[in-house]
């Protein structure tokens, strides 16, 4: 890459299943060149910047589990790394960040896991879906949990960086997974110890 910043239109999905980030206005993130043990990351400006996702799962029905290394600025409100949620619905699946240098995950309009780790380190959020449980750690930590009521997210929108309230996240997103089952705890393990040497966390 060339040492000057990039302006990101599109983030391609490595899957080859094309769920690829996009944004074409002018709020577009910025690539960033090595960052992070010599890796580029994606840095969202924390007013305008974020990507729009399409709609690869239902995360209020289905099971997955879902990687996302990221490192946030202390923001003065909240400030979101994911969300997806329904239309005009407040049940929301989202990881974000509070004042105070809290970080929080959030589902179906129930805070879970507040106070878990300070910001302004880059750090892995782990989710896990399996039937109606839901775990949330991150940096592999003891995780919460909830068991609540899913949510039909038909006709969804998906935001990285950013979401239906306009809490732009202030930070930088490095890798992004998604898989469409709940994994096993030595799978998770496996994926975990590889993105913390990856981004050297």
């Amino acid at each position: 890459f060339p040492s000057h910043d990039i302006k990101v239109g599109e983030w391609k999905d490595k899957s080859g299943n094309g769920r690829n980030g996009t944004n074409t206005l002018t709020g577009r993130p910025t690539l960033k060149t090595g960052i992070y043990n010599g890796r580029n990351t994606i840095r969202f400006n924390g007013t305008s910047n974020f990507l729009s996702l399409p709609n690869f799962y239902n995360l209020g029905t289905d099971d997955y589990t879902a990687f996302i290394v990221t490192k946030v600025t202390t923001p003065a409100s909240f400030t979101v790394i994911f969300e997806q949620a329904a239309p005009a619905s407040a049940r929301r699946f989202v990881f974000f960040v509070g004042s105070g240098a809290q970080r929080y995950q959030y589902y179906h309009n129930s805070f879970v896991g507040s106070g878990i780790l300070g910001t302004s380190v880059n750090s892995i959020f782990k989710a896990v879906s399996s039937g109606t449980s839901r775990t949330f750690s991150i940096n592999n930590g003891t995780p919460a949990t909830a068991t609540l009521a899913d949510f039909d997210s038909t006709g969804n929108f998906t935001y990285l960086g950013n979401s239906s309230y306009n809490e732009y996240l202030n930070g930088d997103v490095c890798e992004v997974l998604f898989y469409s089952r709940a994994l096993s705890a030595g799978d998770q393990t496996l994926i975990y110890n590889y993105l913390a040497a990856k981004w050297g966390i």
